[in-house]
């Protein structure tokens, strides 16, 4: 899925093993996404969804409508990009693949879309988008191999554990994929689940 370096070494050819720890690039690559496209296109998901700003979307209880939502911003995406690792990323450069299942359609945009808009960023940017079999991302995931990847994820049961847990707690699918840790949103999310509905649980 592209050649990793050691934590910290940037090469055009490559990305460090810890290239997401970088904040500069976690915002880039949140605003590189053409939300709107994606949710609208027959290619993508054809106007059936919409653009949540968590993983607690509306109709969940304790979904909060205040959030604000990443949105597409391509100029400030290059601004974070040019400040990622000590501002050496931009002159520097990087490889990386976009994994989907070559099956999902919406994936495919997704992955497509991205890589297209970070290799016109900067002529030392390579991604390319790269289908895999669903065996094979669900492998590849569960053993942290995968930088950058697209999948779907429907919640399991009708409560806000489901998916927080799922997205947020250290142990959860998507976090523990990405070597995601955070003590304080664990304490938060194990307390939650325990409690009765409620205010106190909000």
């Amino acid at each position: 899925y592209g050649p990793i370096n050691d934590y910290g070494v940037l090469t055009e050819d490559a990305i460090p093993r810890d290239f997401f720890s970088d904040i500069n690039v976690r915002r880039a690559f949140a605003h590189i996404i053409d939300y709107d496209n994606l949710i609208g296109d027959p290619a993508g998901f054809a106007g059936e969804a919409y653009h949540p700003a968590t993983a607690i979307f509306a109709g969940i209880p304790y979904y909060s409508a205040g959030v604000p939502a990443y949105m597409t911003n391509m100029a400030y995406a290059a601004s974070n990009m040019t400040a990622a690792w000590g501002g050496n990323l931009w002159n520097i450069g990087f490889t990386l693949k976009i994994c989907y299942f070559y099956g999902d359609l919406a994936g495919k945009k997704l992955a497509t879309q991205l890589a297209t808009d970070i290799n016109g960023m900067n002529l030392k940017f390579h991604a390319a988008p790269a289908a895999v079999s669903w065996q094979e991302l669900i492998r590849a995931r569960n053993s942290v191999q995968l930088p950058v990847f697209t999948q779907a994820w429907t919640t399991d049961y009708f409560d806000t554990n489901a998916m927080a847990y799922t997205f947020y707690h250290s142990n959860g699918t998507f976090p523990s994929t990405g070597s995601y840790y955070n003590a304080t949103m664990d304490a938060w999310i194990e307390q939650a689940v325990r409690m009765p509905d409620g205010p106190s649980r909000f």
